[in-house]
């Protein structure tokens, strides 16, 4: 996944995003060596990362929100996952 980055503090940036890009990586091994599925833990952790990429990179929050869904559906974990979906106000901008 690609998104923009709008933050331009180097050390920042490594902390925020690298570092957790790395963690997100390790999740991921680490399912991948078990040959499961990942748990619930394992999901909310990685979706708790993404959020803090998201906001280091500065990324509007509209954006951030439509990523979280988007993955979110992506997974088949919908109702697993339902309180990290963001639905929107209507009438808000």
């Amino acid at each position: 996944m690609a998104t923009p980055n709008q933050n331009w503090d180097e050390a920042e940036y490594q902390q925020g995003v690298v570092q957790r890009y790395k963690r997100i990586q390790a999740i991921q091994e680490q399912v991948e060596n078990a040959g499961d599925k990942p748990s619930k833990k394992q999901m909310i952790e990685a979706l708790e990362l993404l959020k803090g990429i998201f906001e280091t990179k500065k990324l509007p929050v509209k954006e951030r929100n439509q990523w979280m869904n988007h993955i979110i559906d992506d997974t088949g974990h919908h109702y697993e996952l339902a309180e990290y979906l963001v639905h929107e106000a209507v009438g808000v901008k």
